[in-house]
C-alpha cells in the first residue's frame, strides 16, 4: 500500500496538477477519519478563500467537520463547461488550477484563476440560475461546495447549538 500510494504522489508531483479524489481508488480503503483529514488538507486551503468560509469553517470543523461533507472536486480538461447559461445552479465552485472564462451578455469577463470563486449566490439563493458560460481554457481543478448539502449540513448544526 506505502508504495502505491508513493507512486502516486510522485506521478501527480510530476504533472504538477492535482487529480481528482473520487479517481484515486486507494482512498476508499483509508479510515474515515483518515479520509476526513485529507479533504480538510485538499479543500480548504481554497474555500478560506472567501471571507465568510474562513471565519465560518474552522468553528464548524471544531464542531466534527460534517460541513466538509458538501465539499467535492473535478478536473475539467481544456473546453470542458463548468456550467451554462441559465442552468440552476447547484454548487459554488472555486478554481485550484488552471483557468477558466466566464461568458456573459456583455462578452468574455476576466479570467478566473486559481484563488477566485464563481456562483457564490448558489448557496444563497434558492434556484439561482448562471448568468453565463464558465468553460476551461486549460486543464483546471476546481472544489465545488453542494449548495444544497451545505445549507442541509449548516441547518442541523445552527440547531444543535440552539443558536437559531
Amino acid at each position: 500500500l506505502t508504495s502505491e500510494v508513493m507512486m502516486s504522489l510522485r506521478n501527480t508531483t510530476k504533472s504538477k496538477s492535482r487529480m481528482n479524489s473520487d479517481g484515486i481508488a486507494l482512498l476508499k480503503e483509508l479510515p474515515e477519519s483518515m479520509r476526513q483529514a485529507l479533504k480538510n488538507e485538499i479543500f480548504l486551503p481554497a474555500a478560506t478563500m472567501h471571507p465568510f468560509l474562513r471565519k465560518m469553517l474552522p468553528l464548524e470543523l471544531e464542531r466534527g467537520g460534517a460541513i466538509m461533507g458538501a465539499f467535492f472536486d473535478s478536473a475539467l480538461v481544456k473546453r470542458d463547461l463548468l456550467f451554462k447559461l441559465n442552468e440552476t445552479a447547484g454548487c459554488m465552485h472555486f478554481v485550484a488550477s488552471g483557468r477558466l472564462q466566464y461568458f456573459c451578455c456583455l462578452g468574455p469577463q476576466p479570467y478566473v484563476k486559481p484563488k477566485h470563486w464563481l456562483s457564490e449566490a448558489a448557496l444563497w439563493i434558492q434556484d439561482w440560475r448562471h448568468m453565463g458560460d464558465a468553460q476551461a481554457l486549460t486543464r483546471t481543478d476546481v472544489i465545488s461546495i453542494n449548495a444544497a448539502d451545505f445549507k442541509e449540513i449548516l441547518k442541523r448544526s445552527i440547531q444543535e447549538s440552539g443558536v437559531g
